[in-house]
This record gives structure tokens, sequence and C-alpha cells, in this order.
């Protein structure tokens, strides 16, 4: 009886590792590499934070970032890829560096508004060009999770934004059925081209 009333309360406690806060709470991007592709409908998107630590979030808690464009040009981040940064007149954030992670939540966003006449009119905005590189400097929580190499945690206090642009019409298309082509007088021209893939029919 005793063995099983001491199995009991051991079984308790490692339970309770799932219902308590942590000893310490965080701050970090949840994505470090996103793309964000736009539509003509809506030019804007959200860039979000995490809370992680505390099963509930009681009051309002704040995180101050930045844009760090010497990001885009760290080999660790980016790889191979060659991004731009997105130029300061083609959008607008709803905060100049602070987010919100309001009480009684675990996420806190920042709104990006492009400009439409700017965006759309450049063409590079159409593959994976621009960039806004976002990088946590502090917060009300307790800690930011920059990473460690000693104990394999990934880095997520920035994340690299790629924006381009994509009209809501852009797609692959499927195609069936047979296009004739007729002469003046009416009579079919001898080559016809079809559109019917191999093993289907009209």
């Amino acid at each position: 009886t005793i063995a099983l009333v001491a199995l009991i309360f051991a079984a308790c406690e490692k339970y309770e590792d799932f219902t308590n806060d942590y000893e310490y709470s965080n701050v970090y991007f949840a994505y470090q590499n996103p793309v964000r592709t736009v539509l003509t409908d809506d030019l804007s998107f959200k860039v979000g934070v995490v809370m992680g630590g505390k099963r509930t979030n009681n009051v309002d808690e704040h995180v101050t970032f930045e844009l760090a464009p010497e990001l885009l040009s760290d080999p660790d981040i980016i790889g191979d890829n060659n991004f731009t940064m997105l130029p300061s007149n083609y959008y607008t954030i709803s905060s100049a560096n602070d987010i919100t992670i309001e009480r009684g939540e675990i996420v806190g966003f920042v709104t990006v508004d492009l400009n439409r006449e700017l965006f759309l009119s450049d063409s590079l905005c159409l593959e994976k060009n621009y960039a806004l590189p976002f990088l946590i400097k502090e917060t009300t929580l307790d800690s930011i999770l920059v990473g460690s190499e000693e104990l394999s945690i990934p880095r997520k206090d920035y994340s690299i934004v790629v924006v381009k642009y994509q009209h809501k019409t852009h797609g692959v298309y499927y195609h069936r059925g047979n296009r004739t082509q007729y002469k003046a007088d009416g009579s079919t021209v001898d080559k016809v081209v079809s559109y019917i893939p191999a093993g289907h029919s009209i």
C-alpha cells in the first residue's frame, strides 16, 4: 500500500510538469523564414510573436522589435538566398517597434500594409526578392529564445519575412477539348490541335 501511494504521488508530480508554468517564460517567432504571398484584394499581412513557458497570460506582455537589415547578409540565417530589404516607402507597420501580447492571449501581432501603387508597379515583387527582417530586442517576459548550440536549441529571435505578389487568378489551368481552325469558306483546315490528354475523352 505504501508503495502504491508513493507511486501515485510520483505520478502526480510528473503530471504537474505539464499543468504548471515553466520556471521561466520566453518569447519567440514561430517561423524564421516564412513567405507571405499577397493578393490584389488584400495587400496586408500580420507578423506575430509567441509566448512560451506560461499556461495562461494574466497581463499584457510587451515585445520590442526592430527591422535588422544585417540579418539579410548573414549566411547562417539566409543560406544561399539573396534577399533585398523591402524599400521603406513600400509599406507601413501598425507599430514602430512594439508588439503587445494581450492579456488572455499567447500571441501578439503587428500588421504590415503594402503601398499598392509602389509595390504592384515593381516587377521584383513577383518573385522572392524582397524581405523584412524582424528581430526581437527586449521583452517584459523573462527571456528571448536566442537559442543554444550547446543544448541544440534553435535560434528563434528573428523572422525573415519574404514578400511576393501573386494575382488571384494565377495558377495552372487544366484544359480539355479540341481547337478547330476554319477557312473563309467554312471548310475545316486539315490540322486540328487537340487538348485531350492521353487516355482521356471529352
